[in-house]
This record gives structure tokens, sequence and C-alpha cells, in this order.
């Protein structure tokens, strides 16, 4: 088995979880560089701390980012990720995916110098990148965190079930790019066995595929911590069950379902905070709901805020239709949540383990999990704690950067890695090798 050399993490645009892959590899001394968007230098943390605007949602959001490099370790974009925001706010593919290839020509420009052995890029970020990593000798490893570009649409409208065999996905000009951009790599990396299945359902080749569970961030369990440590939360005031959901407030989430569970609760007490952006559909269609006094609306909040929520909460409620996986999961055990959640969410959770699995889209058995949680507070409250014992042991992001070690080391013990000359349209002879299936 041959010894990981220096690796380059292309990170692609706002917190992905690449940033803490390569302040892990950094650490093991296996980082050549990363290559992000926006990213918070001391000057800009300086500015947003002079200005307070660091106690802005957004703003501190934005500082949160940060993750503990060597300096000259990282590479950021921040105009071209502002390019990228402009495309969200428009509504329009063709910017976001505009400003996803001006990310990939520049990392591509930097490449050839860097004399790394592994070319570790997000899904969408990679394109020219990939080719010339290839043409440079090193294996291009493509992360992807969400389930299978042809299968994300199709669960979101189908509840969360799979496609049929006569079934043809309908893929938007967004996702037909970065399915594109998965197919030119020599192997996948992705986030869950969900999504591996989702890969293996649209005929993708198993030998090609490698899984790594995320694990809860470093900082956050700090954050956390502290926070125990200086007596939050405070002790619970009345009987009713304490409910969040974190995340984009939308269809993909499952949050009309949530909704529909909830509305139909008239004999348990209950509150719910959503934290994060809400969907327009969402808004219009869900508008009572969201204005029920039991629902509080949170929008847009700093990782230390989330950790105040959580650690407050007794269950999180994550009915998700279609995800890699979520990393609010992993949070929210580490707070010692309860977690009721679907298998299409990708979490290590367990039924009657963690919390409970429903089916994703299946109204009746949210509120039978809740009725179940309700029912037994000791209980509930147990497995709280087992949550977050078990986070802390075994699914943090030092784990993490191991297992990507282990599978670097893997992939090169395939593929043996010699300098190149080839010119920039012929891949490296080793490439031929990771042919996909």
């Amino acid at each position: 088995m041959k010894t990981t050399k220096k690796v380059v993490v292309s990170n692609g645009f706002n917190r992905f979880h690449l940033m803490h892959a390569a302040a892990e590899l950094d650490r093991l001394g296996e980082l050549a560089t990363c290559f992000t968007g926006f990213y918070p230098s001391p000057f800009w943390k300086t500015c947003l701390k002079a200005s307070r605007l660091n106690q802005v949602a957004r703003f501190s959001r934005l500082n949160d980012r940060g993750v503990s490099l060597r300096k000259g370790r990282m590479v950021a974009m921040p105009w071209i990720e502002a390019l990228n925001a402009v495309g969200t706010s428009m509504g329009s593919e063709w910017l976001k995916t505009t400003a996803r290839h001006a990310f990939a020509r520049r990392a591509a420009k930097r490449l050839p110098r860097l004399g790394a052995s592994i070319f570790h890029y997000r899904s969408g970020f990679g394109h020219h990148a990939v080719k010339m990593a290839k043409a440079h000798g090193m294996i291009a490893l493509c992360d992807h965190s969400i389930a299978h570009p042809d299968m994300v649409e199709f669960l979101v409208n189908h509840q969360g079930r799979y496609p049929r065999s006569h079934e043809i996905p309908h893929l938007g000009p967004l996702w037909r790019d970065i399915a594109s951009d998965v197919r030119q790599a020599d192997a996948t990396l992705v986030v869950s066995d969900f999504v591996r299945d989702t890969f293996i359902q649209r005929g993708y080749d198993p030998s090609r595929l490698h899984v790594i569970y995320l694990g809860v961030d470093d900082n956050f369990v700090t954050c956390l911590d502290d926070l125990i440590a200086r007596g939050w939360p405070p002790p619970k005031t009345d009987d009713s069950l304490r409910l969040t959901f974190a995340g984009t407030i939308s269809r993909r989430k499952g949050v009309p379902e949530l909704a529909q569970a909830l509305e139909g609760l008239s004999d348990l007490p209950w509150t719910l905070d959503l934290i994060g952006p809400v969907d327009d559909d969402i808004s219009s269609d869900h508008a009572s709901f969201l204005k029920d006094p039991r629902v509080r609306l949170k929008g847009v909040v700093s990782r230390h805020d989330l950790a105040k929520n959580l650690l407050a909460a007794d269950v999180l409620l994550f009915p998700s239709l279609a995800e890699g996986s979520a990393r609010v999961v992993f949070d929210a055990l580490a707070a010692g949540c309860y977690v009721i959640t679907t298998k299409n969410a990708g979490s290590i959770v367990q039924d009657k383990v963690h919390g409970a699995l429903v089916a994703p889209g299946d109204v009746r058995a949210i509120q039978h999990a809740l009725y179940a949680a309700a029912a037994d507070e000791d209980r509930m409250v147990a497995i709280g704690e087992a949550n977050a014992r078990e986070l802390r042991r075994d699914w943090r992001q030092s784990q993490y950067g191991g297992k990507l070690k282990v599978l670097y080391e893997e992939l090169l013990s395939k593929a043996p890695i010699r300098p190149s000359q080839a010119p920039f349209s012929e891949p490296h002879p080793h490439a031929r090798a990771f042919a996909p299936g």
C-alpha cells in the first residue's frame, strides 16, 4: 500500500464539509491546497468584529466558515461565489453553472505546479480542473453529497420513492451539469449508504463508489460544551414537546408532511422552532401553519445559536425526502436530541436506537413517532444522552480525516502515480484504469 502524497481539495462555494476535510488533511500533513469561494481572512474577521456585524446571523455564518489551516494552504475565490449568489437570488441556473465552471477554470490553472497525487473535488466544481488533474498524473476523486443527480427532483416529486423501471427522471440544466462532472471522476465518494443506493439504482458501478459518513465538526462540539458549562439550557417550564427543524424550509426537506402531521395532533402539546430560510411555495401553501403561535420562525441563525436551540430541544424532526447525509442530524445527536427522520436523510440514525425512522412522505408515521416520544419522556431523554455520548466518541471530525487517508491510500494502491508530460488533452495513463462503468 502506498503512502498518501499531497492532496488538493476543491470545496466549491458555501460551508461545505470539504473544508473540514481540508483541515484534517492539513493536520495530517497531507494537504497541498484547498480551493474555496469566500473565506473569512483575519482582515475580514477584524472588520466584522469592529463593525459588530459578526452579531448579525448571515455575517456570523460567513465568519463560521473559518477552519484551522496553515498559511498558504487556502485559495479563496470570493468574487466567483458572489456571481453564484446573484444567480441564486435571480433563480438563474445558467448563471450558477457559469460560476461553477469559472471556479473550475481558475483551479485548473493552479493545479500543474502543486505536485499532488489526488484531486478531491466537490461535484459540480471539477470540470476543466479534473481534466487538468488527470493530465498531470492525479487521481480525480469526486465528492458527492446528495442523492444521485437523476434522483433528487424525482424523490421530491414522488414523496421519497425511487423511480420504477419505466420512469425516466427529468434533469434540469444544473443537475445535468453536475451529473457530467461526476461521470468524469476516477472514483466517487458519497456521504451515506442512502446516496450509494441511489447511484446503484441508476446503474453506477458499485466498485467505483466509496462511503464515508461525515460526523460532527470539532468547533460545534466545543460550542455545545461551552454552553453546557454555562448552565444552558434552562429548566423546562411546561409539558409540551419541544421540536426543532433546521435547514431550508422546503418540500425536499419534508416540511409539507411535517406541517400536516403537527396540524393533526390535537391532543399532544408541542412547540416547533423552524430554523432556516423559507421557500416561497412553503410560505404560500402553508401560511396558516407558519402563523400558528406554536411555530416560531427563527430564520437563518449562527452555528452558536443553532447549538443553543438544539440543546434546548427534545426532538429534531427532520422528515426529509432527499438528502446526502444532513449535517444537522449529526449536530442534533451531538446536542443530545432524540431524532425523528427518514432513511432518505442519509444519517446514522437507527430506529429505536437514536430515535425513530419513518417512511419518507408518511404523515401518520411522523405522528406515531411523536406520540411514542412523548409517551415515555424518560426513555426519550436517555436516548438523547446516549446519542451525545456516541457522537463525541465515534463521529468526530478527526475520525473522518483518518478514514479519508485510508481511502486515498487504497486509490493510490490501485493506480500507481507516474510523472506525466502528456499534453492537457491527453489524460494520464492511470486514469483509464478507473473508466466509468
